[in-house]
């Protein structure tokens, strides 16, 4: 009988030792970082709930997933700012993973942490320097890349077709450590096809405005469009100076910029978070590869070109995703401005 008790007491006693079970254990923390309020991010966050759900990380259960919205503030706010609001602000919740997109807030992250993994939507992790190769980056980031290296000889490419007389090309970017390291594959590109490229550089709107509208007068006769305009602007200016812009974005092209060609993803966050979920299970971000974009997206303004006289040659045309036929109302970008 003595004995009896004594093995009940002994089991007893292992099961307040033993591990506590998954459910009553700690949820990992998933937390997504990003400019500006984070209501406005519902479809996104959906998308990653139902992503990671199916990868076996439900939310409220295995994982607990929240927004964090960085508001910034100041006239001129540099990046290390925006990094110390990211320290402040995010890094006292505990993540176990970060997920953020864009290239200024993956530069800004890689400045705030270097220890919390992150899996973010760069442009070129390895020119921002938060990644030694897309495929070993060996940090605390990964996640999609969009292969910057590669469009860049391909919109100069496409540059040179449309306006063969082309001999100067401004390269307009922002004066970011990024956006500069991005603007050099432009700059290596145009001079591999034996155009001269004229870098320039700001982040005054009306600056960058500014010097588009004055290329003729510089005898700069074609543009690559990179700064944080709103393509709106940069075709009306693009359009009233008479100059071709090849842009990154849909966008700038539906507007009335020339053409544009980029790596396209159209559903990334599945990807995002298959490589969550590789972090939750114990892998090193570090030793997975930033994945590549499968589609690359090529599009022409087709009255744009008519507007300064450019013959599209009929290959291209054939090989663009889009050709536009018309400006946003019909109207000139130059008039839809002043509306």
């Amino acid at each position: 009988m003595r004995e009896g008790r004594r093995l009940a007491l002994r089991a007893l006693g292992a099961a307040f030792l033993a591990p506590l079970p998954a459910f009553a254990q700690k949820r990992r923390r998933v937390v997504v970082v990003h400019f500006d309020d984070p209501k406005g991010w519902g479809s996104f966050m959906d998308d990653l709930r139902r992503s990671l759900a199916q990868l076996g990380f439900a939310d409220g259960r295995e994982i607990g997933i929240r927004a964090e919205g960085i508001v910034v503030t100041g006239a001129k706010p540099g990046p290390e700012s925006v990094a110390r609001q990211i320290r402040e602000q995010v890094l006292p919740l505990e993540p176990d993973v970060i997920v953020t997109t864009g290239a200024i807030m993956s530069y800004v992250m890689s400045l705030a942490t270097r220890t919390v993994p992150v899996v973010a939507h760069a442009p070129d992790p390895v020119a921002a320097g938060f990644a030694k190769s897309v495929a070993r980056p060996g940090g605390n980031f990964t996640g999609l890349a969009d292969g910057l290296d590669e469009t860049a000889p391909k919109s100069v490419e496409i540059l040179r077709r449309l306006v063969p007389r082309a001999k100067r090309v401004a390269v307009f970017h922002e004066p970011r450590p990024v956006s500069k390291k991005v603007a050099a594959y432009y700059e290596k590109a145009a001079r591999d096809v034996g155009l001269e490229p004229v870098m320039i550089a700001s982040t005054e709107q009306d600056e960058l405005l500014a010097a588009l509208r004055g290329l003729p007068a510089r005898r700069i006769d074609s543009a690559i469009w990179m700064a944080f305009v709103h393509p709106r602007k940069v075709a009306e200016a693009a359009l009233a100076a008479r100059v071709p812009v090849i842009g990154q974005d849909h966008e700038g092209t539906r507007f009335g910029c020339l053409a544009s060609y980029a790596g396209y993803e159209p559903d990334p966050v599945p990807k995002l978070a298959r490589a969550v979920a590789q972090i939750l299970r114990g892998a090193n971000p570090g030793d997975i590869p930033f994945q590549l974009p499968q589609q690359f997206r090529f599009a022409i303004n087709r009255r744009t070109a008519g507007a300064l006289g450019i013959v599209i040659p009929a290959d291209l045309l054939v090989r663009a995703d889009t050709v536009f036929d018309d400006w946003p109302d019909g109207r000139p970008a130059s008039q839809e401005m002043n509306r």
